[in-house]
């Protein structure tokens, strides 16, 4: 594999996970998508 599919490759798994983060966030809306992603302080780095 070339330099340039492997990057290519990396970058639509990126944009795939993107994709479903917006699809996620139309549906449940922004309130539940917030907190879905929030982070307890106990538990952040």
């Amino acid at each position: 594999m070339s330099l340039f599919e492997s990057l290519m490759s990396d970058e639509e798994g990126h944009i795939d996970f993107l994709e479903t983060q917006i699809e996620l966030f139309d549906r449940v809306g922004a309130e539940l998508f917030a907190h879905l992603n929030a982070t307890k302080m106990e538990d952040a780095e």
